[in-house]
């Protein structure tokens, strides 16, 4: 109903348009035959793009505020197979050294258009759990001292100053990045391949296709994983504990801990304390579950098991014009699914122009 008790036109089905890629997402958002465009493909890269056709697809845009801790997250699998590459990444100083070698300045400018700030795995600046320390340390752009770190881990090099293994190979660490997923992070790789290989890292980049990708970030020997981080605006950091920690596939830790000791490897003191507290946390409230979370991200912020890039910000939809009652911002997220919760049952559609 409006103002005056009239019914408006009201939504009595949803359409979802099937695509076989990104491209053919946003070319069906771009000819308005989309109501409103998917997450994946309203990108800063493609805010100009959309801005250009926004008269032929007959949509404006509305802001959308993230509930993600970060545009992407890099994963160290420390139960890898290799046990060589697997003692590399136990060690802190060697993920120090790797985001310290990171420019976010750049990267947020070129890749992201100078949306965001850099920024660690951790939640959001207005959550409850926010923690400047924990969202900051180690952003610094410093190759010097990123090399300084990664010495103390792999120190012999080449000729072309690339780090070597003990057998005198180069130590390579391989990136598999979701196309389909994220479009941006291919871009994004590239500038951090160069910014890994300037500190003698050799970095190879895998551009896959989101089945492939799936089905390669729970392999037991998949390499560092890169993923989105998700569920860090108010409280949803206690019901996603997990987004916090190491690589999906350190299978033998969560094994060890969820047997009971029977099965898997045992993980470091750290760790246990850590997998102890995650199941704490669903089992207790108030004031004494924010005490056992508090526990949790001091460990997480000290054992710095994940790299970031950059909070999420400057997030839009392209919203067809004929659809009306629409929020702003949108709020966008995963276990706050997506923009969902906005109840599409108060929408409405009208062939008015506004």
């Amino acid at each position: 109903m409006d103002k005056a008790c009239n019914q408006l036109p009201y939504i009595d089905y949803r359409q979802w348009v099937l695509a076989a890629d990104t491209e053919i997402q946003l070319a069906k958002s771009l000819t308005g035959e989309v109501d409103i465009s998917r997450v994946n493909i309203s990108t800063p890269a493609n805010r100009s793009v959309f801005f250009e056709n926004m008269e032929q697809g007959d949509y404006r845009f509305v802001a959308a505020d993230s509930a993600d801790m970060n545009v992407a997250n890099f994963q160290f699998p420390e139960n890898h197979p290799d046990t060589f590459r697997a003692s590399v990444y136990r060690d802190k100083n060697f993920r120090i050294g790797l985001s310290h070698a990171i420019d976010r300045e750049e990267l947020i400018d070129v890749v992201f258009l100078g949306q965001g700030e850099p920024y660690q795995v951790a939640p959001r600046p207005r959550s409850p759990f926010y923690s400047e320390k924990m969202a900051k340390q180690y952003t610094e752009y410093d190759p010097e001292l990123a090399a300084e770190y990664l010495d103390k881990v792999l120190s012999k090099k080449d000729s072309d100053g690339f780090r070597l293994r003990p057998n005198g190979d180069r130590f390579v660490v391989v990136i598999a990045v979701n196309k389909d997923f994220k479009s941006d992070w291919v871009d994004m790789m590239e500038l951090i391949k160069g910014y890994w290989e300037a500190v003698g890292v050799e970095t190879v980049i895998e551009v896959l296709s989101d089945a492939t990708s799936i089905s390669r970030r729970g392999a037991a020997d998949n390499d560092i994983g890169l993923w989105l981080s998700e569920n860090g605006a108010g409280r949803l950091p206690l019901l996603a504990p997990n987004d916090l920690l190491g690589a999906d596939n350190d299978l033998d830790w969560k094994k060890y801990h969820d047997t009971k000791g029977k099965e898997g490897t045992e993980p470091p003191a750290n760790v246990k304390r850590m997998l102890e507290l995650i199941d704490q946390i669903p089992l207790v409230a108030g004031a004494m579950q924010d005490e056992v979370m508090g526990e949790f991200l001091e460990l997480v912020t000290d054992n710095f098991p994940r790299i970031g890039i950059a909070l999420p910000a400057g997030n839009y939809r392209a919203v067809s014009t004929r659809l009306r009652n629409v929020p702003e911002p949108l709020m966008e997220g995963w276990m706050y699914p997506g923009i969902s919760p906005a109840n599409f049952s108060t929408f409405y559609i009208t062939k008015d122009k506004q």
